[in-house]
């Protein structure tokens, strides 16, 4: 939940072009990790519930919790079922579109699983199962996936985000704040650093030769 949080925050400064600052985006993530974490076990529940009824219910119950961890952290909500009925209405509209995005990164994730098996797999009397590279590989697409999926909810939510409330980089800037909840994480470092000329400077007198 943290780490999901945390991307969160880091997709959101590479929006805003900048270079995201790891340890203020883990901070930012940590300050949630309550409301991130029992927020994901409870839409995973419901996702599963759904899912027992025939699965189109789980599917679609996925698709409209898939930005709670964005709102979480980049909107600073501190409520569970808020967090949950603010993604719900979000998606609301873009379902179809939801689901063509997830689609497409669960089979480019299902594929690469697949054939890697079938790379480790020599023969039919062997066993791959019981070997130690075996699983190492295997992991590998876990390793690349798991935070592409975080990736992609981010995505996602900024995408809605432009589509249904003309968010642009100044307004997501100011929904981003640091661990002291008053200065925006992702300012322009340009305008941190800008300060007035001094008057008394004779290099920024006007009319100087």
């Amino acid at each position: 939940a943290m780490a999901e949080g945390a991307i969160s925050v880091a997709v959101a400064s590479l929006y805003l072009q900048r270079h995201p600052r790891w340890l203020l985006c883990l901070k930012k993530a940590f300050t949630k990790l309550c409301v991130l974490f029992f927020t994901g076990i409870l839409a995973e529940f419901f996702v599963l519930v759904g899912f027992s009824f025939f699965f189109i219910p789980g599917l679609l119950l996925k698709i409209n919790f898939i930005v709670t961890t964005p709102v979480i952290v980049l909107e600073n909500e501190t409520s569970i079922f808020s967090s949950l009925l603010r993604s719900w209405n979000l998606t609301k509209g873009y379902r179809w579109y939801i689901f063509k995005c997830i689609l497409s990164l669960d089979l480019v994730y299902w594929l690469t699983s697949f054939f890697l098996r079938l790379l480790l797999k020599t023969d039919d009397n062997s066993k791959p199962f019981l070997s130690l590279t075996f699983h190492l590989l295997i992991a590998i697409p876990n390793a690349v996936f798991v935070p592409a999926f975080g990736i992609l909810k981010t995505v996602i939510y900024i995408q809605l985000m432009l589509l249904k409330e003309d968010l642009d980089g100044e307004k997501l800037a100011n929904q981003i704040h640091d661990e002291e909840g008053h200065v925006p994480l992702l300012v322009n470092e340009e305008m941190e650093l800008e300060v007035s000329p001094d008057p008394e400077d004779p290099d920024t007198k006007s009319g100087d030769p």
